[in-house]
């Protein structure tokens, strides 16, 4: 699967609830796949990347060759001006970030959430690819390093 298909189907989700639980899509060359709904996100940085490491253990077993890796969540993000300063207020938006595992490369699309003055969700607007190509995502890695891990204490 490509980060265009995931986000499309995760835009399509979005529209149609309303909110979007945070999701971990983990594929096989062969294209096997699994589907990892994470309900709650912990608040620090720290917990989140041990949050991801302990799914990678948890089903390392299930899904042991992973060559790729998307992570959907709900974001507050800053816009950048034409010249490049940050806008001050935090708009609402749709990430989606997929990390390749071979070549060790992140990619991440930006979807602001649009809504009506009674909070509805009415639509969404595509912020493009906000790193142009060149995302980090730590949490994927970490994700990445409990599947190892998971598959060593397997194997031993």
């Amino acid at each position: 699967m490509t980060l265009e298909e995931i986000a499309a189907m995760a835009k399509e989700n979005l529209l149609q609830d309303g909110v979007h639980c945070a999701t971990l899509v983990a594929t096989e060359s062969e294209g096997r796949g699994i589907v990892i709904q994470l309900p709650t996100v912990p608040p620090t940085y720290e917990q989140r990347v041990q949050l991801m490491f302990r799914a990678g253990v948890e089903n390392a077993n299930i899904i042991p060759d992973v060559n790729q890796v998307f992570f959907i969540c709900e974001v507050w993000v800053r816009s950048l001006r034409p010249d490049g300063s940050v806008i001050p207020e935090s708009v609402e938006a749709l990430a989606v970030v997929s990390y390749d595992v071979v070549s060790e490369s992140s990619r991440m699309l930006v979807f602001e959430m649009l809504r009506d003055r009674a909070g509805n969700l009415v639509g969404l607007e595509d912020r493009g690819d906000q790193r142009d190509g060149k995302a980090e995502s730590p949490l994927l890695v970490a994700f990445i390093e409990g599947l190892k891990s998971g598959v060593r204490m397997v194997c031993n």
